[in-house]
């Protein structure tokens, strides 16, 4: 059996009461999922429920009825029964979670593909067009991008918090005396407890590293490359070690992508491509090479492919044609 952990009794309160944040939502999810929290939860419940009793009567029969319309909603088909195989007992309580949580259920996404290697490692991956939010067990958050792969070794959270990635994520970490750290290629991200996004894609020379709260220390093996604070970003060419710092004009340029927005200043068609394949789960191929060299600004804001496309011949002035699953960009006629 699974050592128990309890769950914090002020934020599951504010569950009950439908106050929580989306970030708050993700932890409680944890709460209703992982074994570890199930006597805690139901402890909690039965107070609540010893509350409701004192004040009013619901019938059985109306709380199951709500109960079978939850799963419904939430894709399952029986209940988890380490968390409700005593749901009886706290009906009342089980009501105010469907009321004011299935909402978390409804928009929290997990990674495509989750799985252990050799016991020691735990990867997560996007292919292309999928994004997800993860639940570390620190409790800090992940959205991981598509295209995108996300590893940690056993012990994560206990021992330490080192991690891994391939690809672009934006990381809300939970403050803790033990360091957060992601390596990507040569370099590691240092963190505390802050926000900030990374960006490590296949096929490109530069790492990037921006920060919206908080600070960062980015270091090479051997020596560190800058402490970087609000809105800075850092890009590092894994080439030559080169170094460039800026300072972006405001927030939303930094892990935009997680809320569908895709923002663009000044950057390559060629960059526009990669993140439009990785956001749309496409391949894009230039008819003319050179055509990849068009400085653009443009912005996406939660667009289909096809409106995007659009967006895309309009400011480049290029023609955009897509096969299948394959768009083509040309010179226009």
């Amino acid at each position: 059996m699974s050592q128990q952990k309890a769950a914090d009794q002020a934020l599951f309160k504010q569950y009950l009461d439908g106050e929580c944040t989306k970030e708050q939502l993700l932890i409680i999810q944890q709460y209703l999922t992982d074994k570890a929290y199930t006597e805690s939860i139901q402890s909690l419940m039965a107070a609540e429920w010893q509350q409701i009793q004192a004040e009013q009567h619901v019938a059985t029969s109306s709380l199951q009825d709500r109960y079978q319309l939850f799963l419904a909603k939430t894709h399952q088909t029986t209940p988890v029964r380490s968390l409700w195989a005593g749901w009886r007992r706290v009906a009342a309580a089980v009501t105010l979670l469907l009321v004011s949580g299935a909402a978390a259920y409804h928009w929290y996404s997990t990674p495509s593909k989750v799985s252990k290697v050799a016991g020691q490692w735990t990867l997560l991956e996007n292919p292309p067009g999928k994004r997800s939010r993860i639940l570390l067990p620190d409790s800090s958050i992940v959205y991981l991008a598509g295209g995108s792969k996300l590893r940690y070794p056993a012990g994560y959270g206990n021992n330490h918090r080192q991690l891994f990635l391939e690809g672009e994520a934006y990381f809300m970490v939970k403050h803790d005396t033990t360091p957060f750290k992601v390596t990507t290629g040569k370099i590691t991200t240092v963190d505390v407890g802050t926000a900030f996004n990374i960006r490590f894609l296949k096929n490109q020379p530069e790492i990037s590293i921006a920060v919206a709260e908080g600070m960062v220390d980015v270091v090479s093996p051997s020596h560190q490359l800058a402490s970087l604070t609000r809105l800075q970003q850092l890009r590092y060419n894994i080439y030559t070690g080169a170094t460039k710092r800026t300072l972006l004009e405001h927030e939303a340029q930094i892990g935009s992508w997680r809320e569908g927005v895709l923002v663009f200043r000044n950057q390559p068609l060629r960059e526009v491509a990669a993140e439009l394949e990785r956001f749309y789960g496409v391949t894009i191929r230039f008819v003319q090479p050179d055509l990849a060299d068009i400085s653009m600004i443009t912005t996406f804001r939660n667009v289909p492919l096809h409106e995007a496309l659009n967006i895309l011949s309009l400011t480049a002035m290029v023609h955009c044609k897509q096969e299948g699953n394959v768009v083509k960009i040309s010179r226009t006629k």
